[in-house]
């Protein structure tokens, strides 16, 4: 439960969503006691913090307070959450005092075919009372980076693009790279990065691979704004990185150039874009191959 597009602001306290939604939650307690809309409330304010920051020592200090000091106490009763993997128990080695953080890891060996369907569960006593369990599964595997497919959400979804820039009469054009697409040495490769968000995001990290066959125009890393939204951009070896202080939600679209450096056949590799502290909240894009044929020597 919350209020529509609050907006951060320094001129008035309506303006600063996280501190009117902690005063919210205290008037529905002392006013009305409406206890289901104190605990609706209170779930905002913590989904909330997956994935982005209450920014200042005020908004903090009043979240604290109405999370702690309303409804449920959601730190003396921790969720009982069960894991099931591959249609067995998996319990939790060590659990964390007050959060009721845990993991399971199974690497290697361990991972048989059935380990593909996992469920969690809350029983039935703690699911129809208090508190609040979130959960995310994690795959590491090793693969040729041209067979990763892309993976998306609704949450958050990134889609990767090659164009080659024509220039004619007409003017600079850009056209589609695709397996057919006869590129050469010399040629600019434009990169598009297309963001796609449900809500505001604050710390992403953005990981684009880069083709073996070029090298960036752009080699100086620095910052860069555009579309409302700033980023800090690093040119490594092997791929470019974006790091976001702030994303608001929609879609946004980044663009950076390339040039063909190299004959052969490459992939560009996939676009990956991450929460820094809810890694649950991530997303990567497919590849798409680029041939350069090698010139002919004469004979």
């Amino acid at each position: 439960m919350w209020w529509r597009d609050p907006h951060p602001s320094w001129w008035s306290w309506s303006g600063a969503p996280i501190e009117t939604q902690a005063q919210l939650i205290e008037a529905f307690d002392e006013v009305s006691g409406d206890a289901q809309s104190v605990e609706a409330m209170k779930a905002w304010l913590l989904s909330q913090k997956r994935t982005s920051q209450w920014s200042g020592s005020s908004a903090t200090a009043n979240a604290v307070a109405a999370l702690l000091g309303r409804g449920s106490d959601l730190l003396g009763r921790p969720a009982d959450v069960t894991v099931d993997i591959g249609g067995e128990a998996a319990p939790p080695e060590a659990i964390e005092a007050g959060t009721g953080f845990f993991e399971v890891r199974r690497v290697g060996r361990e991972i048989r075919p059935e380990d593909g369907t996992i469920r969690f569960r809350r029983n039935a006593e703690d699911a129809a009372g208090a508190g609040f369990a979130w959960g995310g599964v994690h795959w590491q595997y090793l693969d040729d980076i041209a067979n990763v497919d892309e993976a998306a959400s609704e949450q958050l979804a990134i889609d990767k693009r090659l164009f080659v820039r024509r220039v004619s009469k007409a003017g600079a054009e850009l056209e589609a790279v695709g397996e057919e697409t006869a590129l050469k040495i010399g040629d600019e490769l434009v990169v598009r990065l297309v963001v796609t968000s449900d809500r505001d995001y604050e710390f992403l990290e953005l990981s684009d691979h880069r083709a073996s066959l070029t090298e960036p125009v752009d080699v100086l890393s620095g910052w860069r704004w555009g579309d409302g939204v700033g980023w800090y951009v690093a040119t490594r070896d092997a791929s470019t990185q974006f790091f976001f202080e702030r994303m608001p939600r929609g879609t946004h679209v980044l663009e950076y150039s390339l040039r063909v450096a190299h004959a052969g056949e490459a992939s560009s590799g996939f676009a990956e874009i991450r929460s820094r502290y809810a890694p649950e909240f991530s997303a990567h894009s497919g590849s798409v191959s680029v041939s350069v044929p090698g010139e002919e020597k004469p004979e």
